[in-house]
């Protein structure tokens, strides 16, 4: 999941590779990382996202591309920004 988080997979793309069922892969990493799986992903892409904004000094149209759908997290439009 590390090096997918910033496309748009289905879990169940995720759970194939481990050789689980879906509701045992969710099962299991909720028990790993005390989260589920979609929020560890969104997670990732808002570490992400920081990282280029900082590191990078980008402008936040870029972002969305580069790691993947932000607005949930994000009130503002990136032209407001």
């Amino acid at each position: 999941m590390p090096d997918n988080f910033q496309y748009n997979l289905k879990l169940k793309k995720f759970a194939k590779p481990c050789r689980k069922s879906l509701s045992v892969f969710k099962r299991d990493f909720n028990s790993y990382f005390n989260t589920t799986p979609y929020k560890w992903v969104k997670t990732k892409r808002l570490e992400a996202a920081n990282k280029l904004l900082v590191e990078r000094n980008l402008k936040v149209n870029y972002l969305g591309a580069s790691v993947g759908a932000l607005k949930s997290r994000i009130s503002s439009r990136p032209s407001m920004l």
